[in-house]
């Protein structure tokens, strides 16, 4: 495994597009809580800020200030949606991470797992299953639990690895993301975010994924040479 590479960002790719898009948004929200803090004489919150966007325990988090005070709808809390119809939560939070080792673990799961499947799948491909497995996570989660206020772009990521673990298997009996998968389910079960973890979001993507996977290992040929060339 070169490290190296892991801690890189290759924007031409469609996954370092997605994993800079989440830091550039991460580090936005906590220089708004730096400065938002500083400038009602709150240090202490201030410099909490650049390490959790939501505070564990006691203490003001700036994303509640967002959301909740400014009005400013960008967390997935089921009750917005289901009354007031913002359905563009179920996007906004997929991009937001409640803090550094949250954010730390998702981007990196998603460049071990996403990097490789944009090459089996292409650009197109990997964005649809990155998407279209974080919303339905999330349309789960507002449909089971109106009441839960949901974070992290997990639901995308358990998509990603649900797709080419089945990929992977089909076309060329190889079981190294189902080691994969594993470890993000078992990492995903902690309070990274600081809260209960979105079970439900993760299955829902884990569901999408894993038929994205059957349908696109349908149309894939065993033309792609050795399968370690799009590892790590």
């Amino acid at each position: 495994m070169d490290f190296t590479k892991i801690l890189s960002i290759n924007v031409n790719t469609v996954v370092g597009k997605l994993i800079l898009i989440n830091i550039v948004v991460y580090i936005v929200l906590a220089v708004t809580g730096v400065v938002f803090f500083i400038l009602y004489g709150l240090y202490t919150d201030a410099f909490f800020s650049l390490f959790f966007l939501i505070k564990p325990g006691s203490g003001y988090s700036i994303l509640y200030i967002i959301h909740f005070v400014f009005d400013i709808p960008i967390l997935l809390v089921g009750l917005d949606i289901l009354l007031y119809g913002y359905w563009w939560e179920l996007l906004t939070s997929m991009f937001i991470h409640a803090n550094i080792l949250h954010l730390g673990f998702n981007m990196f799961a998603l460049k071990v797992l996403g990097e490789p499947l944009e090459k089996l799948v292409g650009k197109l491909r990997l964005l649809v299953v990155f998407l279209l497995s974080g919303t339905v996570g999330n349309v789960l989660t507002v449909l089971t639990n109106p009441t839960t206020i949901s974070l992290g772009a997990s639901g995308g990521i358990f998509g990603i690895a649900a797709t080419i673990s089945f990929i992977e298997y089909k076309l060329f009996k190889y079981t190294r993301s189902l080691k994969w998968l594993l470890l993000v389910f078992l990492i995903s079960s902690l309070p990274l975010a600081g809260g209960v973890p979105n079970i439900i979001a993760h299955f829902g993507g884990l569901v999408t994924g894993a038929t994205l996977g059957l349908i696109y290992a349908s149309k894939l040929r065993e033309t792609y040479g050795n399968i370690e060339d799009y590892y790590y």
